[in-house]
This record gives C-alpha cells, sequence and structure tokens, in this order.
C-alpha cells in the first residue's frame, strides 16, 4: 500500500499539509498493493477517517486506476492513526517548511514503512527561505539567520517561494539530509529540481530560480537493520 499526503493551503495553522491527488501517482501504481490512503491535515487536529465521496477528483481518479482510497485527515508529525510498518511507498511534495521539527516526520514516515520501504519527498532548501529581497542590480539578498531555530520565519518582501499567510520554518541542511539518516533511512537520489528560466525578467520567480535552487527531492529507503549494511567492511572514520 502507499500513503501520500494531499497538499492544501490553509493560512495561519502551523500544521500544513502532506500531498498531491492520486492521478500524480502513475509511478506507483505497479508497485503498491489495490489499498491508497492520503492524508491530510487535521481541522481543530481532528483524527477523521471517512470514505471518499465519488464527487471527489481523487475518488475518481482512484477508481480509474482500481485503487480503493480512503481519506484520513492528521499531521505529518503524528501518523498514530496509521498502522506501523503498513506501507510500502510514502511520497511527500513540498510540506515540511510548516512544520518547526522536521525530525518529528521523518520519525513518523519511518515508522509506518515497512523495512525496505520508499520514501520521497521534496522539501523547500534553507537557502531560498534565507532570501528577504533582491537589490537594483538584481541581486537576490540573504537577510534570515540560518540558525533561525524553531521560530517561524518573518514576513519578507520577496515571496517567489513563500506562502502568503503561513507560518513557515527552515530546515538547516543538517536536518534535512542528516535527519533522514539518522530516523532509519538510506538516501538513494536527491535532485534539485530546475526552477529557473534565463529569459525570465528580474524579480520574476523564474529568475531567481536560475541564482537559488529553491526545493530538493530526495528519495530514501527505510532500513531496519542499519548494521546489517556495515558488516564484513572496514570502519571508516569519521569526525565527530
Amino acid at each position: 500500500s502507499v500513503i501520500e499526503t494531499r497538499e492544501r493551503q490553509r493560512p495561519n495553522e502551523r500544521l500544513k499539509r502532506l500531498g498531491k491527488s492520486a492521478r500524480r501517482k502513475k509511478h506507483a501504481r505497479d508497485h503498491v498493493h489495490r489499498q491508497h490512503d492520503e492524508v491530510d491535515e487535521p481541522r481543530d487536529r481532528l483524527r477523521l477517517l471517512r470514505p471518499a465521496s465519488d464527487e471527489e477528483p481523487d475518488a475518481r481518479e482512484a477508481e480509474r486506476r482500481g485503487f480503493t482510497l480512503k481519506l484520513i485527515e492528521g499531521s505529518m508529525d503524528d501518523l498514530s492513526m496509521l498502522s506501523a510498518e503498513s506501507f510500502d511507498i510514502v511520497h511527500q511534495p513540498v510540506s515540511t517548511c510548516y512544520v518547526p521539527r522536521i525530525e518529528a516526520v521523518f520519525a513518523q514516515v519511518a515508522r509506518v514503512l515497512k523495512d525496505g520501504g520508499i520514501y520521497i519527498s521534496q522539501h523547500k532548501t534553507p537557502t531560498s527561505l534565507q532570501v528577504v529581497d533582491n537589490d537594483s542590480q538584481h541581486r537576490y539578498l540573504i537577510g534570515v539567520s540560518y540558525y533561525v531555530g524553531d521560530d517561524p520565519l518573518p514576513d519578507v518582501k520577496d515571496i517567489a517561494y513563500r506562502e502568503v499567510g503561513t507560518r513557515e520554518y527552515l530546515h538547516r541542511w543538517e536536518e534535512l539530509v542528516g535527519g533522514l539518516c539518522r530516523a532509519g533511512f538510506v538516501i538513494e537520489d536527491l535532485v534539485e529540481p530546475k526552477r529557473g528560466n534565463p529569459d525570465a525578467k528580474p524579480g520574476n520567480f523564474r529568475h531567481r530560480g536560475m541564482f537559488v535552487a529553491p526545493y530538493v527531492r530526495m528519495k530514501a529507503r527505510r532500513i531496519a537493520d542499519r548494521g546489517a549494511m556495515s558488516r564484513g567492511t572496514p570502519t571508516i572514520w569519521t569526525p565527530e
């Protein structure tokens, strides 16, 4: 089975969305059981399990592909309504920027994935979230501390890759990559989706995308026994 999460905007909510619709899950259909769950963000942290309505686009697409679809309202950092080791794939579009502690999200995803399960996620890069404005020479200015901690990001003038009316949080590379590894995952691939266009006018989000990569996408595999990977191989010293 596969868990994917729905993407939706709700202003001024700390816990934001996981997800996209089933119609964008072509790559998963040949690798999952005929069960398909989506996690949506909660209203006042309600946990609600309901059948999908025939009027919903996700339900229509699921029926077309032969899935049984359930919509579950929850929070990306609390998936306690889902059984441990019950999913083959977790797909998460950009959404971790709406929670202050990304480690909690990774821990929950690791819990619900089977051993060897795949986690595909996309995140806003920390450098992109540090940009506050551009100057008269069309240079993009960094004005937010890299070590902002759990505090929400301040309002900025350049909102090309910010969501107006929401609380967003910066996660350092140590938290994005290192946190994923510490949660029991092995990263198999990492890409920076290109959003830049050399013909875009200064100030346009496509122009900014030529100078600052806004997103990072990672494919990781949950490995329950991390020790098995290194048995029989020389120990490599790493700095503390």
